[in-house]
């Protein structure tokens, strides 16, 4: 990775780290594509496995020689997430906030000892759907913590990669960094709940 990539790519994860909540029609159209994508290739290389293989080390084994099929399946789900975005909206963000919890609890069930498939299964669709749920009655409150989490998430894995740090340093970069972007965004909604006390804090995101 280039410093000029690395550069520009932490200003991008600092915007959505420290601001995500308030470029929400920016950052929707593009999460939902993004997560639809990356949910497309892990169910791929799931699938490309000759046996249950549910953690991702053993998961990614199998990309290497499937980059084709991938490529073909992400453009597929791309096309398709953003036509969602466009016709169905609301239905678009059911589905995101659905797989990306359950993507985000398989990020953290890979960092544990295998499992059952069926305990991760279970875990990542009952995780999904709290996701949801919570975008659905807590909005604002959950693209602060979501935003922050991936913001922080591609930082910590941008540094990692480039400086060849070990992946306990990537998580503590990553759990500063959440706590950070949370304080931040939270901080600043606050602010502008007390200049506006009569209107919905949603509406100056």
């Amino acid at each position: 990775m280039s410093g000029f990539v690395m550069f520009f790519s932490v200003i991008a994860g600092a915007v959505v780290l420290f601001a995500g909540s308030g470029l929400r029609r920016f950052l929707l159209p593009i999460g939902t594509v993004v997560t639809f994508v990356l949910a497309t290739i892990l169910i791929m290389l799931v699938c490309r496995a000759p046996e249950p293989a549910w953690h991702f080390p053993e998961v990614l084994r199998y990309a290497g020689d499937a980059t084709m099929p991938l490529t073909v399946g992400a453009l597929i789900a791309a096309a398709l997430s953003a036509l969602s975005v466009r016709f169905v909206p609301k239905f678009a963000s059911i589905c995101t906030d659905v797989l990306f919890g359950a993507l985000s609890s398989y990020a953290g069930i890979s960092v544990l000892p295998p499992h059952a498939p069926l305990i991760t299964i279970a875990s990542m669709l009952g995780i999904g759907i709290a996701f949801a749920l919570w975008h659905l009655f807590d909005a604002t409150r959950y693209l602060i913590i979501t935003s922050s989490m991936v913001g922080s998430i591609a930082i910590a894995l941008l540094f990692t990669r480039f400086y060849y740090l070990p992946m306990w340093v990537c998580i503590l970069i990553a759990i500063l960094l959440t706590l950070t972007g949370i304080s931040t965004q939270t901080h600043r909604r606050d602010k502008r709940s007390d200049a506006h006390p009569n209107e919905h804090p949603e509406e100056h995101e």
